[in-house]
Order: C-alpha cells, then structure tokens, then sequence
C-alpha cells in the first residue's frame, strides 16, 4: 500500500514536471510565432488601416466615458480665456486689461507671426514681452514670432503623439531642440508657477524627461473660464487677480462644437470608435497638462520590460491551465476554453480600470490577445509535440 502511494505521487511528480517543461515551450513558440506573423502582417501596406486602427484604440478610454469624476480635482488657480474672434489690437488690448489685474501669470496659447513693424504688432510685442507672460511656441519652426523664443518665457505648444494616431493621450514636457532645452507650454507654466516652488518641490524637472500620460479632468467646462469680450468690458476682472490666466482660442462661440480650429481628439470623446469631429481645443489640454503638474497628479506606467514580464507570465500561465483542461476534459474543452477566456477578459478590463481610477496606466488589450493566442496556439502546440513523437522518442505531458 505505501508502495503503491509513493508510486503515484512519483508519478505526479513526474507530470507536473513535464507540464512545466510544456508549457514553457508552448509560451515560448507563441509568442514566437505572434511576432513573426504580426511583423509580417503589418509589414503589408495593405494592412495599415488596420493597425492604424489598432494602435488608435485602448481599454482604457472606457474610464472616461463610464467612470470618469476627476472634474472636482481641477485646480482654482486656472483660469481660461477665450479670445473668439479678437484681432491683434484688440488681444493686445486683453494681456493689458488682465496684467492691470495682477494675474500671478499670463499664458498665451496663441502664435503671432511678424508681419511688419506696425504700431499695432509693436503694441501686441510690449505685452508679450511682460516677464509673467509665457508665450506660446513652435518646435522646428522657421517662421519668425512677433517676440523671438527662448527657453524661458515660451513653451512649445506641439501635442504630438506617442505613435503618430489621432487620439491625444500623452506629452513631453521636455525635450533638446537646436542644442537647448526646451519646455512644453504647460510645464513652462508651472516651471514660473509661484517662483517655481512646486516645479522644484515634486521634481517635475526629472519626471518630465519622458513622455507622461496625460490625465484628464474634464473638457473646458470643468475649469473657470471666461470670454476675452467680457474682460475687454472690464467685467469678472476681480476673478483674475492672483490667478494662473491662460488666453487661447475655444471657438466661437466659446464650446462650439462644429468649430475645429485648434481642436484635437482626446480619450474624453463621446464617439471613441468611428469617432466624426474632434472634443477638445489645444487650451484646454494644456489646461489639464497644467493642472496635472500643479497637482502632482502623475499615473504609475510600466516600462516595456515589465510590460514584456507581466505579457509572458500570463501567456505561461495560461498554457499550464489550457494544457491540463485538454488533458481532462475530451468533448467540452472548447466551450469551457471559450467562457474562461471570455470571463478572464471581462474581468481583466475591469481590473485594469480600477487600477486606472487609482493612478496606475496598465494598457490591457496586448496582453488580452496575447492570452487569447496562446490559448488558441495550444491545439497546434498538442498536434506538433504527437508529430515529433513520430520522429523522435521523448517525454512529454501531451498523450
């Protein structure tokens, strides 16, 4: 009777050994042959909407049209400016009624080109060239600005993309250009905040050496925001004072929604699948940008390396278990294959939204169709280790 006990456990042993040793090869060669048959896939021009469409689309855009309550986060020290239709003159004629106020920084998300020495252009140069005036600017750009650059009172205002898609999701809030530093509108914004105070304090000047997720708070209704033709009326002045006040164009009317000048797509639009007309205006993501800096508000990412870790763990575990259903179940393994993925996905979602609402970006959707290939590729991975059976004489878990 021992004998027979300790054969048996003997032999468990020895199966969950060669489970091990399977599935490991099993993980291995998927995720082997997922990146020979995605490279060749994408490689193929005739494919490029589709991967296009792919890298334009994340799981976690969902938290913002379901769960998203960030909007009593926004700062009170920012308020926005629309300037609608205003000409030059009549700008230049704003900066100067809202530094009267005594604003502790005036941000200026507009781009003025020279057009001549003019005595209205000179006029618009005296205001911009206020030191708590932050201009806006363009990286590699070779048209002249009405006041010249520099790395101190201007920040870029490019919202570039990680991968070149549509949606807005992240920035880099510092960057080398022509062999100087150069901030993004935003940062420069908070870098002048309060003598720098909070730039310095939470460290932003190291965070923002690489490219952050941007958290959104909501479009400009959840911030204080103006109309410029109120201001030039000299009404509201009293909600400026001691204010960080940006100036910048919210189309005009302001929140017009058909008006796409300056206007992007962000994670916040209400159609994130065949979306038609862009959500929001530049100086309202600056806004958020800002806000997320003044806040310390930043999201925990994972690096590619973890992300490669946390992709392969789950591509192994999920072959130790579909390697062993196989092995239990004959007639409905493929229905339990399916629910179980079906569930696992349902349910990964879901944590990766909360761990979104709790400041931690973990991007569900290549780990989710690596899972779901590895499963699907253990069928082939059973039918190629009974062929090399035929061949060679070794030991495996699969009968």
């Amino acid at each position: 009777m021992t004998k027979n006990k300790a054969t048996k456990k003997e032999k468990r042993k020895r199966r969950r050994i060669l489970l091990i040793k399977d599935a490991l090869f099993c993980t291995l060669l998927s995720l082997l042959t997922f990146a020979l048959f995605s490279s060749i896939l994408f490689s193929i021009s005739y494919f490029n909407p589709l991967l296009h469409s792919f890298k334009d689309f994340s799981f976690l855009d969902a938290y913002y049209q379901v769960f998203n309550s960030n909007g009593d986060k926004t700062n009170e020290n920012l308020v926005l400016v629309n300037i609608e239709d205003l000409n030059r003159e009549e700008i230049a004629n704003l900066i100067e009624i809202i530094n009267k106020t005594n604003p502790a920084l005036i941000g200026v998300d507009i781009v003025f080109r020279q057009d001549g020495n003019s005595e209205t252009t000179e006029k618009l140069k005296s205001q911009l060239s206020k030191q708590n005036v932050i201009r806006a600017s363009i990286l590699s750009d070779s048209l002249k600005s009405v006041v010249s650059d520099d790395n101190t009172t201007s920040g870029y205002v490019n919202l570039t993309t990680a991968e070149a898609t549509g949606i807005i999701r992240s920035f880099v809030g510092i960057t080398e250009s022509k062999g100087t530093r150069q901030y993004a509108f935003a940062a420069q914004l908070v870098r002048k905040w309060n003598s720098g105070q909070i730039w310095n304090t939470n460290g932003l000047e190291r965070k923002l050496k690489e490219r952050k997720r941007i958290k959104f708070y909501g479009n400009f209704q959840s911030f204080s925001h103006l109309n410029a033709r109120t201001i030039l009326q000299g009404k509201h002045l009293d909600k400026l004072k001691g204010k960080l006040v940006i100036v910048g164009y919210m189309g005009f009317p302001t929140g017009n929604p058909y008006d796409v000048e300056d206007k992007h797509f962000t994670p916040l639009n209400q159609h994130p699948l065949g979306k038609g007309i862009p959500d929001m205006y530049g100086i309202t993501i600056h806004a958020n940008i800002a806000n997320m800096l003044l806040n310390d508000d930043f999201f925990l990412e994972l690096s590619m390396f973890e992300k490669g870790i946390l992709i392969f763990l789950f591509s192994y575990m999920v072959s130790i278990y579909f390697l062993r259903l196989d092995r239990k179940l004959k007639i409905s393994y493929r229905t339990v294959r399916k629910l179980v993925l079906f569930v696992f996905a349902f349910c990964f979602v879901g944590i990766c939204l909360w761990l979104f609402q709790n400041n931690v970006a973990l991007e569900p959707t290549i780990i989710i169709i690596m899972t779901i290939y590895t499963a699907g590729f253990v069928k082939y991975y059973k039918h190629l280790i009974r062929y090399l059976k035929t061949k060679f004489e070794f030991k495996s878990y699969i009968k």
